[in-house]
């Protein structure tokens, strides 16, 4: 009995850590370390060593630049975000147009919208999204279904549903329907769902909120 009882608890504390070590921030050290060394020179080596030590997924991304309203939390990644995110966006030149296009969509996959870090992020996909459609629906389009659905759900996630929005989902949409029509499906329901029906995520989901169009 005894020993049944030691394999279970062992059993349980194995699958919290397990399931704990899929959520560990990144290595923050290596990450300020590789920032300061692409502030002071762009070259390929650095840009290589910042993009590797960037967040590879949401869990770490929002573990490594969130904020907790409690005493004594350390919020020194939380206030570097806007320049790390911004240092992705605009100091990675030299990194090819698929890697880094398949990060930013795993980032966004399973991504919910909030203040600060969870919108520069989603930001910078609307950006990219511009401005390389061709390679970010080439890999979306690779995605399991569900996957491609958590991620448009990010990308449309917004408290209002606003006209500018909504030209560039109907632009997005027209440009792709021909040569993606099942992943502009995907897309189209993500729209219809989370586009001005979201709360941030600090927010809560069912404490009774109501959007202010409805009665």
């Amino acid at each position: 009995m005894i020993m049944k009882k030691f394999l279970l608890i062992y059993l349980f504390a194995f699958c919290v850590i397990t399931s704990q070590a899929q959520y560990v921030m990144v290595d923050t050290l290596k990450l300020n370390k590789a920032e300061r060394a692409l502030a002071r020179n762009n070259s390929l080596k650095n840009q290589k060593a910042f993009f590797d030590a960037f967040p590879k997924d949401w869990p770490q991304y929002i573990t490594t630049y969130q904020y907790l309203d409690i005493k004594g939390f350390d919020a020194t990644m939380y206030d570097k975000a806007k320049y790390q995110i911004t240092a992705f966006a605009e100091k990675l030149t030299l990194i090819d147009d698929s890697t880094y296009c398949a990060r930013l969509v795993n980032l966004a996959i399973g991504a919910e919208l909030d203040a600060d870090a969870p919108n520069y992020l989603q930001e910078l996909q609307h950006d990219v999204m511009r401005r390389k459609t061709g390679t970010m629906l080439k890999i979306i389009s690779q995605l399991i279904e569900g996957d491609q659905m958590l991620y448009w759900q990010f990308y449309w996630s917004n408290l209002f549903r606003k006209p500018y929005i909504e030209a560039e989902y109907n632009k997005l949409y027209n440009q792709l329907k021909d040569k993606y029509p099942s992943e502009m499906k995907i897309m189209s329901i993500a729209f219809e769902y989370f586009c001005g029906k979201s709360f941030f995520m600090t927010d809560g989901h069912i404490d009774g909120k109501t959007f202010e169009f409805e009665k």
